[in-house]
């Protein structure tokens, strides 16, 4: 992500003001109740490294790459009639986090969008409450220089702001999505249950079998999914991500994957197969480590008989030469010797 792609853009620009695809979906409620239904279990979520309400207690005080401690955890608002804006019914988020003291990261630049009219909510910086020790601008796409014109301008939210934002436009019952969204929320220190990841979506797809409280075998990254499945590259950038690109495509990729089930299936079914593949692949290779440590194993088994019994040989040759006679003998001639 460029710096002028992670410029400040206000909460009413379009979609097509940065040349991003967008469309906006002919039946919207029925896309809603798709929507929920593919919505993960807490299991799954738990199980995935999401913080969910019934581990948050449990929790270190600081977590290992996050930033917030678990009694900073907020939830979205509760649903309520009185409240004058209308909340969003599905949001998706993408964040771009920084280094900063103590291994810990921190999020630097955030957008959301409403899922269903692709309308840009929040595109923003946000400051670090940390020092910075690396930006890794190489993925983040957040620079020193943009981070601080945008502080300086005003654009910059604070950490405290981004929650207080994003909590407007939505509450409890609101769908959050993302590609592997648990690591957003974990740094903006939110707990949420209504959530649908494009990460999940597909694993769940290419191993429908898989308990909901088993950990997946492995995941697809947002840009395979987005070739895969939409057929445009993204993340193509040198200068690193782009927040606003990366949820429009968590967008498509999550519309493609519960509008077009049966291509998913095939897709899914393309992915086991070569899985399949790679796994009897790494148990060939682990045979043949395991036959070749044996045979290892045995050759050195019998270099150390063989050894063994050269050394018996030899001290068979010895006791076949030693006679105690013939000692007893020398032994007095050696004597007369010495005196």
């Amino acid at each position: 992500m460029t710096a002028e792609a992670n410029e400040f853009v206000p909460a009413d620009a379009g979609p097509s003001e940065k040349g991003l695809a967008t469309f906006s979906p002919s039946h919207p409620e029925s896309l809603i109740c798709m929507l929920i239904c593919k919505c993960h279990p807490g299991s799954r979520l738990y199980k995935h490294g999401y913080t969910v309400p019934w581990n948050i207690k449990s929790k270190k005080k600081q977590h290992s790459k996050g930033s917030v401690a678990g009694f900073e955890f907020i939830t979205l608002p509760e649903v309520s009639d009185d409240c004058p804006q209308r909340k969003r019914e599905a949001i998706v988020i993408d964040c771009e986090m920084v280094e900063v003291t103590d291994g810990r990261r921190e999020v630097a630049f955030i957008t959301a969008l409403d899922f269903l009219t692709g309308e840009i909510l929040i595109n923003h910086y946000i400051q670090p409450r940390s020092r910075v020790i690396n930006w890794n601008s190489r993925y983040s796409g957040v620079v020193p220089s943009a981070m601080r014109a945008a502080v300086s301008a005003g654009y910059a939210l604070t950490w405290d702001g981004a929650r207080d934002r994003l909590c407007s436009y939505g509450d409890t019952e609101t769908v959050l999505i993302g590609h592997a969204l648990n690591n957003d929320l974990d740094v903006l220190g939110i707990v949420h249950l209504n959530i649908v990841d494009s990460c999940i979506l597909t694993c769940d797809a290419v191993f429908p079998d898989l308990s909901s409280d088993k950990a997946q075998p492995r995941s697809w990254g947002l840009k395979t999914l987005t070739k895969d499945f939409l057929g445009y590259d993204i993340q193509t950038s040198r200068n690193g991500h782009s927040a606003l690109e990366d949820a429009y495509a968590t967008r498509e990729v999550v519309t493609w994957c519960i509008t077009h089930t049966d291509q998913l299936n095939e897709w899914a079914k393309q992915q086991r197969k070569i899985e399949d593949e790679r796994q009897a692949e790494r148990e060939k290779k682990a045979e043949e480590a395991r036959k070749r440590k044996a045979a290892e194993a045995k050759k050195k088994e019998e270099e150390a008989k063989k050894k063994a019994k050269e050394n018996g040989e030899e001290s068979n040759w010895y006791e076949s030469t030693y006679s105690p006679s013939l000692c007893s003998s020398i032994r007095p001639r050696l004597k007369i010797g010495l005196t």
